[in-house]
């Protein structure tokens, strides 16, 4: 439970930051900005979850306003379905609280969360950023990937196939030991994340890092 002053706080300014985000006709992006102006001006240094619930609403902003994410629609998703979420737990229940900021430490990788969404317009915001990601991953393999494999995942690409085309560069930057720096390796496991695929993720690890 709540005990002590800052957490019944936090507990307060989540519940009513994520009501206005779900009220109709809401800009959940504005919002979520508010939301970070209230934890910082009230709670973030002495509420046990402060810092973790101002990263939350500063990961789901960034959707929108990153310059390699810029995905307005994606953003409201995501920030729609963490407000609906923080609705649902019991104040009472501290590891009910613990385990929402856990899931939530990147907002991103609740994105498969959003599958039965009635509203699908994030979807295209969400492979634009894949396509994105994995083409960026090429460019910075350069003339070590072969023509040819470079080849087939542009052409996975180009189909709009970005699991086969995640999946397929990981598996050649694995098995011909192809070094990428390791901001590079980042990004591509971060897509494996997002995308659930255990395959990717298990080659990425044993790509080597660019010296």
């Amino acid at each position: 439970m709540f005990s002590v002053a800052p957490d019944r706080a936090l507990y307060q300014v989540m519940t009513g930051i994520s009501q206005r985000v779900l009220a109709p006709g809401s800009d959940p992006y504005e919002i979520g900005l508010e939301a970070m102006g209230e934890i910082v001006h009230g709670v973030i240094d002495t509420a046990e979850h402060g810092a973790g619930a101002y990263i939350l609403w500063a990961e789901l902003t960034d959707v929108a306003d990153h310059p390699r994410i810029s995905a307005r629609s994606w953003c409201v998703a995501l920030t729609r379905l963490a407000a609906g979420e923080w609705l649902e737990v019991d104040p009472k229940d501290r590891e009910a609280v613990v385990r929402y900021f856990d899931r939530w430490q990147d907002p991103m990788l609740r994105t498969r969360d959003l599958s039965d969404e009635p509203d699908g317009g994030w979807r295209l915001e969400y492979y634009a950023f894949l396509e994105r990601t994995i083409r960026e991953v090429l460019g910075d393999a350069g003339d070590l990937l072969a023509p040819v494999d470079a080849e087939i995942a542009v052409g996975y690409l180009d189909v709009g196939d970005y699991g086969l085309a995640l999946d397929y560069v990981a598996l050649v930057l694995c098995e011909y030991e192809i070094p990428i720096p390791d901001r590079t390796l980042r990004r591509l496991g971060h897509v494996a994340d997002i995308m659930s695929s255990d395959q990717a993720l298990r080659d990425i690890a044993e790509i080597p890092v660019a010296g």
